[in-house]
């Protein structure tokens, strides 16, 4: 038999006996049939993570001892990410492995990856493990609980007496190989350690972070393995290096996981003061139902019809809302937006946004690479109004933007985001707004926007469809003439994104684009101050919005 194959035939005999005595004799019996199969024997060497499902076993809730088999989170992280990467990293086709685990509560990533270190400490010569927690009572907890208790579990057959093995260290004579935890900025953690593999515990919650970081990861041996694993922690230093690896600047590999990948997150009704079809009845109308609001609601409607979660995995999400309140969506987050919410205060309602997110709606067809989404095509007879951002030019590394509205429905209909000099981003403007029946063209009139405006007026001949701003007293004052484009001001910024925000929560707008969406779920309110830097496609969508609203003396007739 190969090791899969023990591994199922261990399966087999506890869901058939649920008998622990019974799974220790097979363990004993299937060790000696091994060790005498040279064949199988090597393959358990060249892939010890095996040892895990055939040998390992823990404390289930019930404070039960059980087999440790991998459930449906834990075989996707090892088999899809961290397995196959290993595999490079044997052919040399990469040297270091670096992963970060976004995650909900209790999905199993430190018992895994503790299981994993220990496989290699028992099997390899020389190996050196090592876990950083984010306080005492979890370096404890990891010690104690899960790698001790994984070590005590296995048969004597298998055991080498440790070295050492106190409060925070198994240290193993035979094969010179060692496993430790310690706490994120304890002194002279990690210093002076060669270390193959290093796992980080919930380290969105490390004080220091990128300090302590930075001090174990120079422990790192080439060729080894480092893994983040974190529940989200507000807009902190990782959710920096999160949108880091999301936007292309890292070189660590990120993965998110959304709660309902644990499949046994699931709650029947039995102890609940409401029936099954009363719940099922508010979910499907998008009520308010035991004072959690119809957002909420209308949340659950969308993981069922896009997600396809059974009822019982939905009152699950429903219960843990009536207990965490709107702390759910960082412990058990559907998104990966979502995990970071409650820090800051953000400025747009997430709950409506995420549900826009859920729904994903997939442009027509994009162009330029993807640069410019294309969600409905020009209708006869319909207005449209763009909004634009413009960035500096190729020199500069924000992007010029533009968001196209159909004025009768509110809907977006296209979108772009791109790099280019001020003047080529008129020329774009103004092909699109031929393409969109002449659309009113409405450009931030600030620093670069006056050489784009510039462009659409002289070279494109495009003065008719410019919008035209009412002048403010300082424009009187001054006797200016020229009031094309949207002027942005600390005055005018707020009121643009009142409107919008208005307009979201009252659904006379709607925004398809994930991009877009992402962004304005990402805008914070911090000490009465909006800070829209880099928000390029947030600006461009609030100046159509309020253009539209506007309806100034300009040439948009019509409307």
């Amino acid at each position: 038999m190969d090791c899969k194959s023990y591994i199922d035939e261990r399966k087999k005999l506890w869901e058939k006996t649920k008998d622990i005595d019974l799974d220790k004799q097979w363990r004993i019996a299937s060790w000696y049939e091994l060790i005498e199969n040279e064949e199988t024997f090597t393959e358990l060497i060249k892939n010890p993570w095996y040892l895990m499902e055939m040998h390992f076993t823990v404390v289930d809730k019930e404070f039960n001892e059980v087999p440790f088999f991998l459930n449906e989170v834990q075989e996707n992280f090892l088999n899809n990410t961290l397995l196959p990467l290993i595999e490079k990293q044997n052919k040399k086709e990469i040297e270091q492995i670096k992963i970060k685990i976004l995650k909900g509560r209790q999905q199993g990533f430190t018992t895994l990856i503790t299981a994993f270190q220990l496989c290699l400490a028992i099997t390899q010569d020389g190996f050196r493990g090592f876990t950083m927690a984010h306080d005492n009572d979890a370096t404890n907890s990891i010690f104690s609980d899960i790698a001790k208790g994984f070590f005590d579990s296995l048969i004597d057959e298998m055991k080498e007496k440790p070295k050492r093995s106190n409060a925070r260290e198994l240290v193993f004579s035979g094969n010179n190989s060692a496993w430790r935890v310690a706490t994120a900025g304890s002194k002279g953690a990690g210093r002076g350690k060669k270390l193959k593999m290093l796992h980080n515990s919930e380290k969105a919650f490390w004080k220091d972070m990128r300090k302590n970081a930075a001090a174990i990861s120079q422990a790192l041996t080439n060729y080894s393995i480092e893994i983040d694993e974190t529940t989200a922690n507000g807009y902190n230093e990782f959710k920096d290096d999160w949108d880091d690896i999301k936007n292309g600047h890292s070189k660590w590999i990120g993965v998110f996981y959304e709660w309902y990948k644990t499949k046994e997150y699931k709650k029947s009704f039995k102890d609940s003061s409401y029936t099954e079809k009363e719940f099922i009845e508010a979910m499907e109308s998008g009520q308010r139902f035991m004072n959690v609001d119809s957002k909420f609601m209308n949340l659950l409607k969308e993981l069922k019809n896009k997600v396809n979660l059974s009822i019982y995995q939905l009152h699950w999400y429903f219960d843990k809302r009536l207990e965490l309140k709107e702390d759910v969506f960082q412990e058990y987050p559907c998104t990966e937006e979502q995990a970071f919410l409650y820090s800051g205060r953000p400025y747009f309602d997430v709950e409506l946004i995420d549900l826009e997110l859920l729904r994903n709606i997939k442009p027509i067809r994009i162009e330029r690479n993807g640069e410019i989404e294309i969600y409905e095509e020009p209708i006869a007879n319909e207005r449209y109004v763009i909004g634009s951002d413009v960035a500096e030019g190729l020199d500069c590394g924000d992007k010029s933007t533009f968001f196209i509205l159909n004025t009768r429905t509110g809907e977006e209909v296209a979108n772009g985001e791109y790099i280019l000099e001020p003047d080529d981003h008129g020329r774009l403007l103004n092909k699109y707004s031929k393409i969109y029946n002449n659309a009113l063209i409405s450009v931030e009139a600030n620093n670069h926007g006056h050489s784009t405006l510039n462009t659409l007026r002289n070279e494109c001949k495009a003065s008719l469809k410019l919008y035209v701003r009412e002048s403010d007293p300082d424009e009187r004052k001054k006797k200016v003439k020229d009031r094309y484009g949207w002027l942005t001001t600390e005055k005018s910024k707020s009121f643009m994104l009142d409107e919008i925000d208005s307009a979201l929560r009252n659904g006379h707008i709607r925004i398809k684009s994930q991009r877009v969406l992402k962004q304005f779920r990402s805008i914070l309110k911090e000490d009465g101050k909006v800070n829209v830097n880099g928000k390029d496609m947030v600006v461009a969508a609030a100046i159509a919005w309020t253009t539209r609203n506007s309806r100034p003396r300009s040439s948009f007739l019509g409307l």
